[in-house]
């Protein structure tokens, strides 16, 4: 791995220090942002070392030559890390060009865990409103997830942009109801449509209506692999999300589509949802998809690596394989003991399910289910009951969990269990620590 990190304690950061105008003038005027030890002179570095492949180190991003409007506190309090501002100036720059068959150019950004997705989303719908595009949409895996959207706005002082869960509102035209804002889904939700007719009966009818067909704000596929099955093989068919996920922006040609996802290109035909990112179609060597995939595949492991490094090199992606650097990092298996307390409750859990899968079993007789019936009522119980004892060996860990945690934090060597079992990019909360 080669290492992209910055200088070391002795670096200044913009707080207690006169205020760096022609520095800071040098950054929203887009010079020297390629590398990002050039943010030193006004914003605090990336509180952990950051690492890329050796393949994609070895290539230089273009410059990326667009002027930020994010309020200059939001520098100044280094809410956000230098590797972080360097992406949203590389996803709004890409985002300002138009593709050959006449659509918004995507981003995608595929960082690991730590580096903070979550604060690089909220930053370039924080800089899409301040140029004037007040509505954004931002589709999660989950609805737990709005609360963290909320979170990452706030702490980049962007806590005046509301953000509503498309799930919590009724059918209907919503335009006079939210007038601008981050309105929230899921991908399950894009699915859902009303028992009952009329106008904007479907969820996403409702996102297309509030949007207008010349919209031209953000479009976040935050966890975007779970729309990854697009393409169908054999008998293999499309899976609905991907399907939709597609006819999103196809239906918003001018919105500014953002993908994030760790893993959200493993292989060349998981990427099919990708449309924005200009690898194929009009103005590219492949005129299908089906052209792409079956390039990509032909040429194995290498055609993959050198389409990364490409796609680095043309600002469409910004470090595919960035992630905390695990320098120096020494790893334990902590063995733990159950108390008797535990043990009495683990047998107790026991005894329960075996009741439990008797009654069940005896319930699936008695109503008479066909053998499909059956197979799917069995499957919901065996997953039920696989959760269940998941949770109770996790919560079995817990406690040591904690201590030795507490433990390591005293003594300042426990950086990794603090980063993870705190939320994805909160380091400002791990650096106070």
């Amino acid at each position: 791995m080669a290492s992209t990190q910055s200088p070391g304690p002795s670096s200044r950061s913009s707080r207690g220090t006169p205020s760096p105008s022609p520095a800071r003038r040098r950054f929203f005027s887009g010079e020297n942002v390629v590398n990002p030890n050039t943010f030193s002179y006004y914003a605090t570095f990336h509180p952990e070392r950051v690492v890329e492949t050796a393949s994609l180190a070895s290539v230089a991003p273009p410059h990326a030559s667009y002027n930020l409007h994010l309020p200059e506190k939001t520098i100044e309090n280094s809410s956000l890390s230098p590797l972080q501002l360097e992406t949203i100036k590389y996803a709004c720059k890409q985002n300002d060009k138009i593709l050959p068959d006449g659509s918004r150019a995507g981003f995608f950004i595929g960082d690991g865990t730590g580096i903070g997705k979550g604060r690089m989303i909220a930053g370039i719908v924080f800089e899409n409103h301040q140029k004037g595009r007040k509505k954004a949409i931002w589709v999660s895996a989950s609805s737990a997830l709005k609360y963290d959207a909320e979170r990452d706005l706030r702490d980049i002082g962007a806590d005046s942009i509301p953000v509503y869960a498309l799930k919590e509102m009724q059918y209907g035209n919503i335009s006079a109801e939210i007038k601008d804002g981050v309105l929230f889904s899921t991908y399950s939700s894009l699915m859902r449509e009303s028992k009952f007719g009329g106008e904007c009966n479907t969820r996403f009818s409702q996102l297309i209506q509030w949007c207008g067909e010349d919209f031209d704000g953000v479009i976040v596929l935050d966890e975007c692999h779970r729309a990854k099955n697009i393409f169908s093989t054999g008998s293999t068919q499309p899976t609905k999300t991907g399907l939709r996920v597609l006819e999103l922006q196809k239906k918003l040609l001018n919105a500014r589509v953002i993908y994030a996802s760790a893993t959200g290109a493993s292989e060349p035909r998981h990427m099919a949802y990708m449309v924005r990112l200009g690898l194929w179609g009009k103005g590219t060597p492949f005129k299908k998809l089906i052209d792409f995939i079956e390039a990509i595949e032909k040429r194995g492991l290498a055609a993959l690596e050198i389409l990364a490094m490409e796609m680095k090199h043309r600002g469409m992606i910004l470090y595919i394989a960035r992630q905390l650097s695990f320098n120096e990092a020494t790893f334990k298996v902590e063995r733990i003991t159950l108390s008797p307390e535990f043990r009495e409750v683990y047998d107790a859990s026991v005894r329960l399910w075996v009741q439990l899968l008797n009654n069940f079993t005896e319930a699936v007789e008695l109503v008479k289910a066909d053998k499909s019936m059956k197979q799917t009522m069995l499957t919901q119980f065996w997953a039920s009951h696989q959760n269940f004892f998941k949770y109770m060996c996790n919560a079995a860990k817990l406690k040591r969990t904690v201590e030795v945690a507490s433990e390591g934090s005293q003594m300042r060597k426990m950086r990794g269990y603090w980063l993870k079992f705190h939320r994805r990019g909160d380091y400002s909360r791990q650096k106070t620590k």
